[in-house]
């Protein structure tokens, strides 16, 4: 007699374990602390990572979006603003916050909500679930709050400080690989996505532009783009990646 198949059991926890050495599946150039973060007040996040330009990437997880959800968030975002100089020892930018939302669903009526909050500060939302048709990963997918606009548009969001030449080349290059890679999360940061999902990150510093990698380029997780090597050697990664056939999840 053949014994029942077992179920497969998932959770936030088991999520969490398995986003601990996979940041990248997230956002290239991410790492994650070995713990949360204790905001004071029993205020706590319970899973927190760092950009590639060392900002806090809070991770708070949501079944559902209740009021108190919302209050939460702004919470966060205003501890961190307002009193966020004595975590420098964790980040380099510690009063420059990002909040990522992890959910298995984004109802229409949280999502109203959501785009006037990612209108004010950096939220990124992700749909994540167990593991799908056979596959061994859990399924993550980037929930655009704000409207998808074409990779070159991004540039008109920069300050008139930005030499935007070298970005403009690099973003010319995703629309032109087959498959094209595409520009995601509606402002910056932008997340380099490809078919099989993010392959880099292109990031807005105080006065240049950055291309995170999960591996590294010149020695580094972070490529200034400020001359056409630097170009040239971030569409090399992506075409790898293009090549390879797979993202940094796996």
């Amino acid at each position: 007699m053949t014994p029942p198949k077992e179920k497969t059991s998932w959770d936030f926890d088991e999520f969490s374990k398995w986003l601990a050495h996979h940041p990248e599946s997230l956002e290239p150039g991410m790492r994650m602390l070995e713990h949360g973060l204790d905001l004071g007040s029993e205020l706590t996040v319970e899973v927190c990572g760092v950009d590639g330009l060392g900002r806090p990437c809070l991770m708070l997880h949501v079944e559902q979006f209740q009021a108190s959800v919302y209050d939460k968030i702004l919470l966060l975002i205003a501890r961190l603003r307002g009193g966020g100089e004595r975590y420098r020892d964790l980040f380099a930018r510690p009063n420059e916050p990002r909040l990522f939302l992890l959910a298995p669903s984004f109802p229409d009526a949280a999502r109203e909500r959501l785009e006037l909050l990612a209108s004010a500060f950096p939220l990124r939302c992700f749909r994540i679930g167990p593991p799908e048709n056979g596959r061994a990963l859990p399924s993550i997918q980037l929930v655009e709050m704000i409207s998808k606009i074409h990779n070159l548009e991004y540039l008109s969001m920069l300050d008139p400080k930005f030499e935007t030449r070298f970005a403009r080349r690099l973003l010319q290059a995703c629309s032109a690989l087959q498959p094209a890679v595409l520009c995601q999360g509606g402002d910056w940061p932008l997340l380099l996505t490809s078919a099989t999902g993010p392959v880099a990150t292109l990031m807005r510093g105080e006065d240049h532009l950055y291309f995170a990698v999960p591996g590294k380029l010149r020695g580094s997780s972070l490529l200034l783009l400020q001359d056409d090597d630097a170009v040239d050697l971030a569409i090399d990664h992506l075409l790898r990646m293009q090549e390879k056939g797979g993202s940094n999840a796996a």
